[in-house]
């Protein structure tokens, strides 16, 4: 799909999702080069989300939070959104796979990630509620392996 498809499917403005491609938060896009070497176009996959630029969280629990909670609403999460390594990034995902929060689907190579209904059901709670029931989860799935939360 086109820059201006995907800024009307979110309702945002097309040098917006210029600026996500140039920081490279919309996976999957592709600066399509003409033949002439004179024009340029991105080209987004049609199943591309919209990058959950609102991720602010610094500390394990709230990373945790905020990454289910993007994937609730359907943004994409991505590590550079978070400022974390890709390793680190995995091990927030591989952990809410394994406690079946999340789970993740494969499109054209890009990661996607969905919330399961157990996910669904866990953000309703407060956040606090939420980070206490993750910790708990979290450390019996992974035998005690996640102890910075």
């Amino acid at each position: 799909m086109k820059i201006e498809e995907f800024a009307s499917r979110y309702r945002i403005r097309n040098s917006t999702v210029r600026d996500w491609l140039e920081k490279e938060f919309i996976p999957g896009a592709k600066l399509i080069v003409s033949a002439n070497n004179k024009d340029e176009e991105w080209e987004l996959p049609k199943d591309a989300r919209k990058p959950y630029t609102k991720a602010r969280a610094k500390k394990r629990a709230s990373i945790n939070i905020s990454i289910l909670k993007a994937i609730v609403m359907g943004y994409q999460v991505l590590p550079k959104l978070y400022d974390i390594s890709d390793v680190e990034f995995n091990d927030y995902i591989e952990a809410l796979i394994e406690v079946e929060m999340i789970r993740r689907i494969k499109i054209g190579g890009v990661s996607y990630y969905n919330a399961t209904l157990k996910g669904e059901q866990l953000i309703k709670q407060k956040n606090y509620e939420i980070a206490k029931i993750l910790k708990d989860v979290l450390l019996v799935a992974t035998g005690g392996l996640v102890t910075k939360f």
